[in-house]
């Protein structure tokens, strides 16, 4: 059954994965499908009734609707019991960027999945408050070196001058190579990005 704040938004989301379904090319043009949402699970089936599970991709399509509802359908899926579906509903949050989010992200990056925190490391650099600065820069000490790449990144994308300053503190402690080279990467990067916004803003 689905709650009432799902009633409100289901056939704007219907619409939106018909929408994609149909430009996906899973279908022939003439196939009939119908769109469910039950639980923390979405999927279509085909018309005879066989289920063609294609929930990230619809997460994906949801996330392009940007409404309140949407958000709090996708926080639901955080807790999915699929590694894949959290890991998809964590990175639609940051692509949709509502602040709203930000808590139940948090929660996740004691997930168990590496796939998941990775997700949750870059949308935070998506949705950019500084309060997540201290669990971004608590990143770099994990021993995933991708996760550390994806913290490294989201600090310097949310570009608070003391996230900035302890990603350069980490930089002299960090025995990595290749980690060292993106943090270097990522500042000078930064910094080219302020000298041409100096650029601009003095030609007018």
């Amino acid at each position: 059954m689905l709650e009432d704040f799902e009633r409100v938004i289901f056939e704007e989301i219907a619409e939106a994965l018909t929408r994609y379904i149909k430009r996906s090319g899973k279908l022939g043009e003439s196939e009939e499908f119908y769109i469910v949402y039950a639980g923390n699970k979405f999927y279509y089936k085909k018309s005879d009734g066989k289920d063609i599970n294609d929930k990230i991709n619809a997460i994906k399509a949801i996330s392009k609707l940007k409404s309140n509802a949407t958000v709090r359908i996708l926080v639901d899926l955080l807790w999915s019991n699929k590694s894949s579906i959290r890991a998809a509903a964590a990175e639609a949050l940051g692509n949709i960027g509502d602040k709203v989010a930000l808590d139940f992200l948090l929660l996740r990056l004691e997930d168990n999945s590496h796939l998941v925190r990775m997700a949750v490391a870059e949308s935070l650099g998506k949705i950019g408050d500084t309060k997540v600065i201290p669990f971004l820069v608590k990143l770099l000490n994990t021993n995933n070196k991708s996760l550390k790449i994806a913290a490294i990144i989201s600090i310097v994308k949310i570009n608070d001058p003391e996230g900035i300053k302890l990603l350069k503190q980490h930089w002299g402690k960090e025995i990595d190579e290749d980690v060292k080279k993106i943090i270097k990467i990522q500042l000078e990067t930064r910094a080219l990005n302020i000298i041409e916004d100096l650029v601009k803003k003095d030609s007018f």
